[in-house]
């Protein structure tokens, strides 16, 4: 059997009588299918997800969409487009919805440092421990960077 991209929908054809068996491997469909990029969340530092599309309405789809992003394994924090594209669907009347990536912060902890000193003594210089820091970053990717104080009577 054929495939065409104009002759109606499965419903256009069995309700003129048609069987199933008369659709052999299926027929292209004019009904509108629309096709929604999944939206995808991932912290800093973690692998890129693999982006996946859900069918949303309309007929069977033929062949697989074309799914891409800007963003890759060095991007910033923030929200990114997925990008949903015809890629190798055969079917004519498609809807493509782009989804987003979001690629949250990594948690980050600065805690200061204990210290004991003996009354009179000077004040040591404070320091603090840093914990989370993900791809070889250091206190030298902050932007600011942090302060300790302490009031000793």
């Amino acid at each position: 059997l054929f495939r065409s991209a104009s002759n109606g929908t499965t419903s256009d054809y069995t309700s003129n009588g048609w069987q199933s068996s008369h659709f052999g491997g299926g027929i292209f469909e004019t009904e509108a299918a629309t096709l929604v990029a999944d939206n995808k969340s991932i912290t800093y530092g973690e692998a890129l997800p693999i982006y996946t599309y859900r069918k949303t309405a309309g007929e069977t789809i033929y062949g697989t969409p074309n799914l891409t992003s800007t963003a890759t394994s060095n991007s910033n924090a923030g929200n990114y487009t997925i990008t949903i594209a015809k890629g190798s669907v055969e079917n004519k009347n498609v809807t493509y919805t782009n989804g987003t990536l979001t690629i949250n912060k990594a948690p980050l902890t600065i805690t200061a440092k204990n210290y004991t000193i003996k009354k009179g003594d000077p004040l040591p210089s404070f320091g603090v421990d840093y914990s989370g820091f993900v791809k070889n970053q250091s206190n030298s990717s902050l932007s600011t960077q942090p302060t300790v104080t302490c009031s000793v009577n």
